[in-house]
């Protein structure tokens, strides 16, 4: 029973609610009385039309977050997929670009403080080598010219000395280096980690945003069509009708061309009872003819009449009215007097 009624609902508000209708009343909806009045048969409808809502990608529903004919804003959730499993797989993106803005920020910043230190530990003990050596040196040069050590102790004192100097100098080198800024080349290569994992992130919250229905405008939510654990693959999931105002959209008999215009006064009573009935005006004739397509059922009904599609808007919202629910309305031709 709920797929028959989904279907009529689904193409009786999408197609203009051609094909609802029924009612005990006479044969003809364009019942002429004695008066000058048109009468016609119509059904209430949204201003903004009726749009079919549905998930772009397929899965599992988790949440319905709304309930049939609630109000809603524009962006307000509808209804969420299931996605646990997306969204582990943000976390773990999100832990990748710290991560990598870490390792950014260390290449930005040079080596270690600690390694700086060490570093430097380093030169100064290869600077005290050094001086040690150079002072060794002068000792026995000396001593060589008082013939107090042999020329080999010399040159091998030389020896050291330019080793322990050789030392000194490798080791401040790689201080130096330490203290200096790193490479461009090695900036750029962290700033492109950085930049991968937010691309990937944007890809996975661009997904998870598909498995999140909005709101496409203020509204009301006419029909819940899929629950909590059902599953989807492009099919309609929900009715939704931009807006809060209602309208008639009226057939009225051909033989009436010409005599309908903008601005006429209309009353518009529901077929369940004629004691509820509004007021309205015309405020548009489609200047296209068609078929018929709202019956009464009567079996003296014709059903090859041509008619001409008539919106009416009401002076007062009916509050209790549904969405296609059927109406006779009474076009006064009364002119002003």
């Amino acid at each position: 029973m709920k797929s028959v009624k989904i279907g009529w609902l689904i193409c009786g508000l999408t197609l203009g609610f051609w094909g609802a209708g029924c009612s005990d009343k006479e044969s003809d909806d364009i019942r002429s009385v004695s008066s000058m009045n048109m009468h016609a048969s119509g059904f209430v409808e949204p201003v903004g039309g009726v749009r079919t809502l549905s998930f772009e990608d397929p899965g599992v529903i988790g949440e319905v977050a709304v309930k049939e004919g609630a109000l809603v804003k524009q962006g307000d959730i509808l209804m969420r997929l299931r996605s646990a499993t997306k969204q582990a797989e943000r976390g773990k993106v999100l832990a990748e670009i710290e991560v990598a803005k870490s390792r950014l920020a260390s290449v930005k910043a040079g080596i270690h403080p600690d390694v700086i230190v060490a570093k430097k530990a380093k030169m100064e003990r290869a600077e005290t080598e050094q001086q040690y050596r150079k002072e060794e040196l002068k000792r026995l040069e000396t001593l060589f010219r008082d013939k107090g050590v042999s020329k080999k102790e010399l040159d091998l004192a030389a020896y050291q000395a330019e080793l322990a100097l050789a030392g000194f100098r490798a080791a401040k080198a790689e201080h130096d280096q330490a203290e200096k800024n790193v490479r461009d080349v090695d900036i750029a290569e962290a700033e492109s980690a950085v930049k991968l994992a937010e691309a990937q992130l944007a890809v996975v919250e661009s997904e998870l945003e598909k498995m999140s229905l909005s709101a496409p405008a203020d509204g009301k939510v006419l029909e819940v069509v899929k629950r909590e654990g059902e599953s989807v693959k492009g099919d309609a999931i929900l009715l939704f009708a931009p807006g809060s105002e209602l309208r008639v959209r009226a057939e009225v008999d051909e033989s009436f061309v010409g005599r309908v215009s903008e601005g006429q006064a209309v009353k518009v009573a529901a077929r369940s009872s004629e004691k509820q009935s509004h007021t309205g005006k015309v405020v548009s004739v489609k200047p296209v003819m068609g078929k018929k397509r709202i019956f009464t059922r009567d079996s003296r009904e014709r059903l090859d009449l041509q008619i001409f599609e008539v919106f009416i808007e009401f002076e007062q919202m009916p509050e209790t009215w549904p969405v296609g629910m059927e109406v006779d309305v009474e076009i006064s031709t009364e002119e002003e007097g």
